[in-house]
């Protein structure tokens, strides 16, 4: 800042409250926009001084800044955390301890941090060949045991590991089928070595040979295990008519589009 200018005062003469006024003024006109850094003691200026909204963007640096930080407070003061330069996809996270919070950081979404109902697998077989078989499943109040009853379409066998023994897992079959006699077509679902079906669909035939109907089955269990399940659909009649898959007596129907499935959903407990 430059030297402040003032009129002299004559010695030997009255100094007046005019002359005082105008160096005052002089002082203050100079000292007005003509402050440097070098004239503030440190701390000078308090937060009051600063007026809201006046730091912008640019006057902010806390170092190596670069795309991608972030600002957050370590607790102490403000601090740096620099974007993710890795080419994985990461996300901000951060985990208190039930009453205070911690630093955030990037980091892959774990699977722990999936709530309860999230689904975290699906295995599906899906075919549109076609196949037949006739082996009957009674139409009574008993459990179809599949060793010796209903045909095992094998190109719906599906084999599913589950990720863990608490998971629920959601078991879905649509079956097009024909039959050869007017029937009760029951598709039954067996799970790995067991002979008794673990659930059951039924769906009215009322007209042989030609019409193909949709059979439905739904399953819900708790995995119980982390090895592979394997799932088989066994379809029959109780008088052991013919059954058709994706396709009747004359053959294939939609061509080879007409999809016949079997999807297991593991859902996280």
């Amino acid at each position: 800042m430059a030297l402040v200018t003032l009129t002299a005062h004559v010695a030997n003469t009255v100094l007046t409250a005019a002359a005082l006024n105008n160096n005052f003024n002089a002082i203050v006109n100079q000292l007005n926009g003509n402050i440097e850094a070098a004239n503030l003691a440190n701390l000078a200026v308090s937060t009051a001084k600063i007026a809201t909204g006046a730091v912008t963007g640019p006057k902010i640096a806390m170092g190596s800044d670069a795309l991608g930080d972030l600002l957050y407070h370590n607790g102490t003061n403000y601090a740096r955390l620099a974007g993710n330069t890795t080419t994985a996809k990461r996300f901000l996270t951060q985990t208190g301890d039930g009453s205070a919070s911690a630093a955030p950081g990037w980091n892959a979404i774990l699977f722990s941090d999936l709530p309860s109902g999230a689904v975290v697998k699906v295995t599906s077989t899906v075919t549109g060949a076609t196949a037949s078989g006739a082996t009957a499943i009674p139409y009574d109040d008993s459990t179809p045991l599949t060793d010796s009853e209903g045909f095992n379409f094998s190109g719906l066998d599906t084999s599913h590991t589950p990720l863990a023994t608490t998971h629920v897992l959601i078991i879905e079959g649509i079956f097009h089928v024909a039959s050869s006699a007017v029937a009760d077509v029951i598709a039954a679902l067996r799970q790995d070595s067991t002979s008794a079906a673990i659930a059951t669909g039924i769906e009215t035939a009322d007209i042989a040979n030609t019409e193909i109907y949709q059979v439905k089955l739904y399953h819900k269990m708790t995995a119980g295990t982390t090895s592979a399940i394997s799932f088989k659909i066994y379809i029959g009649t109780n008088g052991g008519a013919t059954i058709y898959l994706n396709g009747n007596s004359g053959g294939r129907k939609m061509g080879g589009i007409l999809f016949s499935s079997l999807t297991v959903t593991e859902v996280k407990a």
